[in-house]
């Protein structure tokens, strides 16, 4: 991008829209590679990867690991969750 530029000896680029990035904002000077990474994470879970990378201050390895260690999934209500979980984590033919 920079060796096309226009400008002789272009050295530095900015970030003016970070549409899409699921409501986390973009620095201006943000790394190429890290704006990819975060749009790749953002695409992996667009019901909150913006806002989960903008609750761990913008560091999107952090917020990779929380959503692998700790997100379990989607549900209309917490009984729906609590049932999910107990039927994945009960032996079957247990009695209670």
């Amino acid at each position: 991008m920079l060796a096309d530029s226009p400008v002789e000896n272009s050295e530095e680029y900015a970030i003016h829209d970070y549409e899409g990035f699921g409501g986390y904002a973009l620095s201006e000077y943000e790394g190429i590679e890290t704006a990819h990474e975060i749009a790749c994470f953002i695409s992996e879970y667009p019901d909150f990867g913006g806002e989960l990378v903008n609750h761990v201050g913008g560091d999107w390895e952090e917020a990779r690991t929380a959503a692998e260690d700790n997100y379990c999934g989607c549900y209309k209500s917490l009984a729906d969750y609590a049932q999910e979980l107990t039927e994945e984590t009960s032996t079957p033919g247990s009695s209670g």
